[in-house]
């Protein structure tokens, strides 16, 4: 399978100078928890990423006001980039990674994969299990729902 069938078209791109209310009034729109920054709307390279969590610990936690902060001043820059024609094997190596950039052949953005889309869809290296141990784990959940 590859990346191109598993990623989100449906994106909240904006720039580094927009203002961070309308990225959140963005975002709430389209009902996403993120929003993917990129250099221009006409070249729609991803450079960083705004989660919901980051706007709430810059506005929240370090007591900063809304009015005056941009998308660049909250933005987290350390993203994760794969090709659109890549195959999803190559997801193994964005581990760690809430969200992955798809872009094209030019660096372009193309959609977004969430991590929790990824980790199911990367193929896991044969699990070799014995009875014993599927029975040791049978015994250990079943008393984990009687407790």
């Amino acid at each position: 399978m590859s990346v191109k069938n598993m990623m989100n078209t449906n994106s909240v791109v904006c720039t580094e100078d927009m203002p961070l209310e309308k990225v959140f009034e963005k975002m709430a729109m389209q009902d996403v928890d993120h929003a993917i920054v990129v250099e221009g709307f006409a070249q729609s390279v991803p450079i960083g990423v705004i989660t919901e969590h980051d706007i709430c610990t810059h506005i929240l936690v370090r007591g900063r006001s809304a009015r005056g902060l941009t998308a660049a001043s909250v933005m987290n820059t350390k993203i994760k980039k794969v090709r659109s024609d890549s195959p999803s094997v190559e997801l193994s190596s964005a581990k760690g990674s809430r969200l992955i950039c798809v872009v094209d052949e030019n660096g372009e953005l193309c959609g977004t994969i969430a991590a929790n889309q990824f980790e199911s869809a990367v193929p896991r290296a044969a699990e070799t299990t014995t009875a014993a141990s599927m029975t040791r784990h049978f015994q250990v959940s079943m008393a984990n729902r009687i407790y």
